[in-house]
């Protein structure tokens, strides 16, 4: 036990605490250590879970076998170019700051998955550099991680799904009076340009696109301070229907189409107070042409 603690004390960046301290705070988070004498090749494997449990050896015939029976063929060869001993010696010689870190992941053979993630930890004493290789099993944040990936895959494929329903989307932020484009019309994306306010953008695109006798009500319906007041969990949105301008002098003034515009609540705060809308236009000329208002 003594001897494992003081082999983890060696480890950069807890240089203040005692041996027992470093050793607990490395046990909380990494399962294995291993380290590397660069000069004789050297090393000496420890379970940081079994205190007890020490092996010496050849790094090189460690490292092989690992490779042959530890690791997923196809991460062989890249495990084996950021952990053999020359990979070291070079990093090491190259180190001019104090402290450096290399992170190297793997599969372990089989079925299911198991990810290990080796973090490679160079450090200059006075007598050289120092290499310690740490280990843990991260399947469960990789996993999660795969699931995040995953939900925003999911998410980009309904965007593009919906932009042949909606041809605009917008994602606002009501607390801040921002807004950022998930999808628009070309022109209207060179009309607003960067602009990032919901509100002088709301102004931008009215002033260009509604019909002047649908203006203020498309104005006051989407207002920053309306969508505020009006959207709660259970009234969940506000829509209104306007018409949209021709686009360029030579369209007939009396070519508009009918839009429906909706504002949907996507997240609240405290008491139920709005904090972000997604808001979406939609052609309706097709299905509904009725008389102007």
């Amino acid at each position: 036990m003594e001897r494992n603690e003081a082999m983890l004390a060696k480890t950069p960046g807890l240089g203040t605490l005692s041996d027992r301290e470093m050793a607990a705070i490395l046990r909380s988070r990494f399962k294995t250590m291993n380290t590397v004498d660069l000069a004789t090749g050297a090393c000496r494997w420890a379970d940081l879970t079994q205190p007890d449990i020490v092996q010496c050896g050849d790094y090189r015939r460690f490292l092989q076998n690992a490779l042959s029976s530890h690791i997923h063929p196809e991460d062989v060869s890249r495990v084996q170019a950021a952990l053999s001993l020359e990979h070291l010696r070079e990093e090491a010689g190259r180190l001019k700051e104090d402290f450096k870190e290399e992170v190297c992941l793997y599969r372990r053979p089989g079925e299911p998955v198991c990810w290990i993630e080796q973090r490679i930890i160079y450090s200059r004493r006075d007598s050289g550099v120092a290499v310690n290789i740490l280990g843990q099993d991260i399947t469960q944040e990789k996993r999660q991680e795969e699931d995040r990936l995953q939900l925003l895959e999911d998410r980009e494929y309904i965007i593009s799904s919906l932009s042949t329903l909606f041809f605009s989307t917008y994602y606002i932020d009501l607390e801040q009076n921002t807004f950022r484009a998930v999808t628009q019309l070309r022109h209207v994306g060179d009309l607003l340009g960067s602009e990032v306010n919901f509100a002088a953008a709301l102004q931008i695109y009215a002033n260009h696109f509604v019909h002047p006798d649908d203006r203020a009500e498309y104005l006051r319906v989407m207002d920053v301070e309306n969508l505020r007041q009006n959207l709660r969990w259970w009234q969940s949105y506000v829509a209104m229907e306007y018409r949209k301008l021709p686009e360029g002098p030579a369209a007939p003034p009396d070519s508009w189409e009918r839009v429906r515009a909706t504002a949907v609540l996507a997240r609240s705060g405290a008491n139920d107070l709005p904090k972000t809308a997604v808001y979406v236009a939609q052609n309706i000329t097709g299905s509904r042409r009725g008389p102007e208002r």
